[in-house]
């Protein structure tokens, strides 16, 4: 699943277990977000008030919602 999360493009899917989230750079690379840790026991449709959460400091003006993109 992708999501923009106040304008940074995550990834998050699930590994063994845990769910995983992936920062989706411009050039289409891709890195491990090491620093955003989603519990196991999230659902999946918990995801998107999750990330608004845990992220909130990333929002700004004209950068203020979480939505998913695929």
């Amino acid at each position: 699943m992708k999501f923009n999360v106040y304008n940074r493009q995550l990834e998050v899917n699930r590994h063994q277990g845990q769910w995983r989230v992936l920062i989706l750079g411009s050039e289409g690379k891709k890195r491990l977000g090491e620093n955003i840790v989603i519990p196991a026991d999230v659902r999946e449709d918990e995801l998107m008030d999750y990330l608004a959460d845990l992220c909130h400091e990333w929002s700004r003006e004209g950068h203020v919602s979480v939505t998913r993109l695929a």
